[in-house]
């Protein structure tokens, strides 16, 4: 669709129906709009990443702008990885097929598989793609979506990761990166969360959002943060991580620092200032 080739806001709004609904066109959120007219309009970086707190859609997001290259941008190889194939990788994609299907016009213009779509005219491959692959190299990458890299956690997670190339022969290639806050401050989303301190460039854009920011989606209310902080088995760094967007330590510690001080007697002598071993 040319008229839509430079305007990713008029495709999205026009054409793209949300994927949850019956028939209910995209209506961009502020967030989603800025970052569009950052890396769409102003600029066209080879880097995005986009990190939120849980919920916030940043899968229909990348949906969004994976079916704006599938349709409307250059003919290429077009990518969605993710730790594991049936997983959140199929979450995007099960996205994308929605938005074609419930659009005659996007649903002519492709073909639609088990774990691939082609743009008939052009011959765009969208697929699915795990980091169980054997190998990243070797691929034609025009754009390649990469969901919760958090939790490429691994030695084989890492080098899956750092051996993906976008090819040169594409005018505006593409890393699409959506990812809540990890578990520890190592790994590769960490490496790149550092990596925006130096602040935008051409080539890298960023838009990490933390704490009483990290849910800029309106319908992320504080009714309903409020049903999940305390809702049965939620830990507070857990909350924390997922809902606040924040690089929290031992999450799985199930015991808190008021648990462990509800366990003091105060009238008790205190032993000698030595080590002794506490076993549970």
């Amino acid at each position: 669709i040319r008229e839509y080739q430079k305007d990713i806001i008029q495709f999205s709004e026009k054409e793209v129906y949300l994927p949850e609904k019956k028939q209910e066109l995209i209506k961009l959120e502020d967030w989603e709009r800025e970052v569009f007219i950052d890396c769409f309009y102003k600029n066209r970086p080879r880097l995005i990443l986009v990190s939120l707190a849980k919920k916030n859609g940043k899968s229909t997001f990348a949906a969004i702008v994976l079916n704006w290259f599938l349709i409307t941008q250059e003919p290429g190889e077009i990518y969605i990885c993710s730790n594991s194939k049936d997983q959140s990788s199929f979450i995007t994609y099960r996205k994308i097929v929605s938005m074609i299907r419930k659009n005659p016009n996007l649903d002519e213009k492709c073909r639609i598989y088990n774990d691939y779509i082609e743009n008939i005219k052009t011959g765009t491959i969208l697929r699915c793609l795990s980091s169980s692959y054997r190998s990243s190299a070797g691929l034609n990458c025009l754009l390649i979506c990469i969901d919760e890299l958090a939790s490429f956690d691994t030695d084989s997670l890492r080098f899956f990761f750092e051996e993906l190339q976008l090819s040169p022969i594409y005018e505006y290639p593409l890393i699409l990166v959506t990812s809540t806050a990890g578990r520890s401050e190592e790994g590769i989303l960490w490496d790149l969360i550092k990596e925006s301190e130096k602040g935008n460039t051409l080539e890298s854009y960023f838009y990490i959002k933390q704490g009483n920011e990290a849910n800029p989606s309106s319908f992320v209310t504080e009714k309903y943060l409020d049903s999940q902080e305390h809702k049965p088995g939620m830990r507070p760094n857990l909350f924390k991580r997922l809902h606040k967007n924040l690089w929290v330590s031992e999450e799985d510690s199930f015991i808190t620092d008021q648990d462990y001080r509800a366990c003091i007697d105060y009238k008790l002598k205190r032993r000698p200032e030595k080590k002794i071993p506490v076993w549970l």
